[in-house]
C-alpha cells in the first residue's frame, strides 16, 4: 500500500499529537524481570554437543544421526526451561510503546492536520477524520507475537473516546473504552507499523466477583484485627514505623510521603479465625478492607491482603501480598459479607 515506513529502533515512540483531551502519557517498555536460570545446565549441554560433534567427525553418518538426535534434545530441554518472561524480546515490548503513538495520532489527525502521523506513514491517508477525536487514559491492553516465527507482533490499544450518543432525543457526550488493533514489524531491529489501527472488541468483563478464601469474620477487639490496624496506620498515614508490626526477618516500608491522615476499619475476613493467644509460628490470611481519608477530607476504600505470623504470643505482619486468596472450586462455601467494624482499638504492642 506504501503507507508505511520503518523506523530505527532507538526511536520507538513518536511525539504524540496533541488531541482536544490530554492523553495519558505512552507507558515506558519495561523488560520483565527474568527468572533465575540454572547456568551450569546450558553449560552442560553444550559440553554434551561439543563431545558428539566430535563422535560425528570420527564415526561418520551413523554419527550424525545420533548428533542431531542429543542437539534437537538440547535445544527442547532448553524451550522447556525457558522463563515465561522470556518470550517478548526487548524490541517486541517496546513495540507497544510505539502502537500508541501511533494509534493516538491517528485519532487526533485531520486531513489539514496530520500531525504526527506523518512519522508513522510513508503516504498519508486522505481519508481521514475531518474532525479530531477526543480521548484519554491511553493504554496498551496486549502484546502478542504472531505464529510462526514473522516477526510481527500485534498490539492492542485501549482508550477512553468521548463519542456522541442520543439518550431521550437528546445528544449528549460519553466517554466510552474502545479498543485498537495495531500490526508491528520487528523484523531487521526496526520497528515499524504495517497497517491503519483496526478498532476491535474489548475483553469480556463482569461485575460478578469469584468467590474468595476468607469464612471468618474478624472484630476489631481480636489481637490479629488490632495488628492490622496499627500496620495500616504506620504504613498508609505515617503513624509511628511499620518495623514494631512486622516479623522480624520481613521489611515493609511505610509510603512516604505519607498520601493519607486517617485510617478507618471497614471489616476484616480470615481464612480462619486467629487465636489471641497464638502458637509460635501459626499463621492466617487477612483481607483487610478500610476507609482512608487525606487531610481535606478526600478519602478512599481499600482493600490490602496481609499473611500474620505468630512469635511470642502476638501476631505479626509475614508479608503483603500482592492479590486476595480465592476460594477453592470445589467449595461452594461462600465468603461472608462485610460489615462494618466498631472503632480500631489500642493494644498489640
Amino acid at each position: 500500500m506504501g503507507f508505511f515506513k520503518k523506523q530505527p529502533a532507538a526511536a520507538t515512540v513518536a511525539p504524540v499529537a496533541a488531541s482536544s483531551a490530554p492523553a495519558a502519557k505512552s507507558p515506558k517498555a519495561k523488560e520483565p524481570a527474568q527468572a533465575a536460570r540454572w547456568t551450569n545446565g546450558n553449560l552442560l549441554g553444550t559440553r554434551a554437543v561439543t563431545v558428539v560433534v566430535v563422535a560425528v567427525w570420527l564415526c561418520g553418518p551413523l554419527a550424525l544421526f545420533v548428533a542431531h538426535g542429543a542437539s534437537m534434545t538440547a535445544r527442547e530441554h532448553a524451550t522447556r526451561t525457558a522463563p515465561a518472561s522470556a518470550q517478548l524480546s526487548t524490541l517486541q515490548q517496546a513495540s507497544g510503546a510505539l502502537a500508541v503513538g501511533f494509534v493516538s495520532s491517528w485519532l487526533s489527525a485531520t486531513p489539514t492536520n496530520p500531525g504526527q502521523l506523518q512519522s508513522y506513514l510513508s503516504v498519508t491517508p486522505s481519508t481521514l477524520s475531518q474532525t479530531p477525536f477526543t480521548f484519554r487514559n491511553m493504554a496498551v491492553a496486549s502484546v502478542s507475537p504472531q505464529k510462526g516465527g514473522s516477526g510481527l507482533v500485534d498490539v492492542v490499544v485501549a482508550a477512553d473516546v468521548q463519542e456522541s450518543q442520543l439518550q431521550g432525543g437528546k445528544q449528549t457526550q460519553a466517554w466510552v473504552r474502545r479498543y485498537y488493533q495495531v500490526a508491528v514489524d520487528t523484523t531487521g531491529h526496526q520497528l515499524a507499523v504495517v497497517a491503519l489501527p483496526a478498532p476491535v472488541s474489548g475483553p469480556a468483563v463482569t461485575s460478578k466477583q469469584p468467590g474468595l478464601g476468607y469464612g471468618a469474620q474478624l472484630p476489631t477487639t481480636a489481637k490479629a484485627s488490632q495488628t492490622v490496624t496499627l500496620f495500616l496506620e504506620a504504613y498508609l498515614a505515617g503513624q509511628g514505623e511499620t518495623e514494631p508490626y512486622v516479623s522480624p526477618s520481613t521489611t515493609i516500608p511505610a509510603i512516604t510521603p505519607a498520601p493519607y491522615s486517617q485510617i478507618t476499619p471497614v471489616a476484616y475476613l480470615a481464612d480462619q479465625t486467629p487465636a489471641d493467644d497464638p502458637a509460635d509460628g501459626a499463621t492466617v490470611a487477612v483481607l483487610a478492607t478500610v476507609t482512608a481519608q487525606n487531610q481535606v477530607g478526600q478519602q478512599v476504600t481499600a482493600t490490602y491482603t496481609l499473611q500474620l505470623r505468630a512469635r511470642a504470643g502476638r501476631w505479626e505482619v509475614k508479608a503483603l501480598e500482592t492479590s486476595p486468596v480465592l476460594a477453592d472450586v470445589a467449595d461452594s462455601t461462600a465468603a461472608p459479607t462485610p460489615s462494618p467494624t466498631g472503632d480500631p482499638q489500642e493494644g498489640n504492642n
